[in-house]
C-alpha cells in the first residue's frame, strides 16, 4: 500500500479562544499520527493568538509561519511549505471533529480533492438558521452562476493531493475565502478526481466571518461569472 506523508494547515487570525480551548487537542493528534503541522499566522492578530502559538510551539514542534492577511493568502503561504503527498486544512473551532481526518487522508489514495459536506444525506450540521440560509444560497449561486456540481463549498475541512494542488496554486489568486471555489472550480475544469465527503458540524460561536463577507464573496461569484 502506498505509504502518503502528510500536512495539516492551520490558518490562524484573532483565534485565541479557540488556541486555549483546542490546540492541546488538535496538536496530539496530529503528533500521534506522525502528521506535518503548519500553523500560519494571517496578518497581524489582535489577541493573544500569537504569544500562545510561540508557547505552544516550543511544547509540539510545530511549523510557525507568517502570511498576508486573509484566509487565502494563509492556505496559499502553507501550501507551499508543506512536504506531504497529501495535504489538509481545517478550522480550529473544531467545527468538524477530528475523527473525520483519518478519513479524509485514506479517501486521497483515490481522489485529487476530499472535501468536507455539510449538505449531504449523511452530514449532521447544527448551524444557525441566518447562516444556514446564507450558505444555501450561495452554494446555489455558485452552481448557478459557475456550472459547478459541489453541494457545499465553504466547508472548511478539505484535504488534496499535493502535486495537484502545486500545479494549479497560481490560479488561485483569492487572498480570503472564495479560494476555495476557485479551488473546486479548478478541479472541475481539471478533471479532478473530487470526493464530497459527509461530515458531522458543529458551528462554534468564535467564527472569523463576518456580515461583510456575504458581500464580498457575491461580488466574488459575479466577478469571476461575467469574466469567464
Amino acid at each position: 500500500m502506498e505509504i502518503m506523508r502528510v500536512s495539516v494547515i492551520l490558518p490562524i487570525r484573532n483565534q485565541e479562544k479557540n488556541i486555549i480551548k483546542n490546540f492541546d487537542n488538535i496538536c496530539k493528534f496530529l503528533k500521534r499520527r506522525d502528521i506535518e503541522t503548519i500553523v500560519v499566522m494571517s496578518g497581524r492578530s489582535e489577541d493573544n493568538s500569537l504569544k500562545l502559538l510561540k508557547g505552544l510551539r516550543k511544547k509540539y514542534g510545530f511549523r510557525l509561519l507568517y502570511g498576508d492577511k486573509g484566509r487565502g493568502n494563509a492556505l496559499r503561504t502553507g501550501i507551499r511549505a508543506a512536504k506531504g503527498d497529501v495535504i489538509g486544512y481545517f478550522d480550529t473551532d473544531l467545527a468538524v471533529p477530528l475523527r473525520f481526518v483519518p478519513e479524509a487522508i485514506r479517501k486521497c489514495r483515490e481522489y485529487d480533492l476530499v472535501i468536507g459536506s455539510r449538505y449531504l444525506k449523511r452530514s449532521n450540521a447544527e448551524r444557525r438558521w441566518n447562516r444556514y440560509i446564507a450558505s444555501k444560497v450561495f452554494n446555489s449561486m455558485v452552481r448557478v452562476f459557475l456550472g459547478s456540481d459541489i453541494v457545499d463549498h465553504l466547508c472548511g475541512f478539505k484535504f488534496f493531493r499535493r502535486r495537484f494542488i502545486l500545479k494549479h496554486l497560481n490560479e488561485m489568486r483569492d487572498p480570503h475565502w472564495f479560494f476555495d471555489v476557485e479551488m473546486l472550480l479548478m478541479a472541475k475544469r481539471e478533471n479532478a478526481r473530487v470526493y464530497e465527503m459527509p461530515v458531522d458540524y458543529k458551528e462554534g460561536t468564535s467564527t472569523t466571518a463576518k456580515a461583510s463577507d456575504a458581500f464580498y464573496l457575491t461580488a466574488a461569484i459575479l466577478k469571476k461569472a461575467f469574466r469567464t
